[in-house]
């Protein structure tokens, strides 16, 4: 692999190949993690636990409850043109640990307990 390639990203939920078979996002996880010696970036909880190394990722629950307050807005009368776009107000650090030790990477004990979700063989423990 590249070696100016530090980390992926992968964020495809489905792929089809020539034959037309739909691979889902577990199957395309599952492959990049037996195949990739770089850590995988995961855009949110679930990634991490499918497999994925981790990161800083979006707390989908909390970009929940932001629509949800959008929402709100709309049902008081606001037209919904008048209601900015807004970025993800809460963001997340979670880690497979089985996967950083797959890749040999040591996550510092301090980053480990400030996380929100840390995966331990597929089960999380926060």
């Amino acid at each position: 692999m590249n070696p100016e390639i530090s980390a992926l990203y992968p964020v495809a939920l489905l792929l089809k190949d020539c034959s037309g078979k739909t691979y889902t996002s577990p199957q395309i996880f599952s492959w990049t993690v037996k195949n990739s010696i770089k850590p995988e970036l995961a855009v949110n909880y679930a990634f991490t636990r499918l497999g994925l190394f981790g990161g800083a990722a979006v707390d989908f629950f909390a970009m929940g409850q932001q629509a949800g307050q959008m929402v709100v807005r709309v049902l008081n009368g606001e037209g919904p043109g008048q209601i900015p776009i807004e970025e993800a107000q809460k963001y997340a650090l979670t880690f497979n640990l089985k996967r950083a030790e797959q890749l040999g990477i040591k996550i510092p004990e301090d980053i480990i307990m400030a996380a929100d979700d840390i995966v331990i063989d597929n089960t999380i423990s926060k």
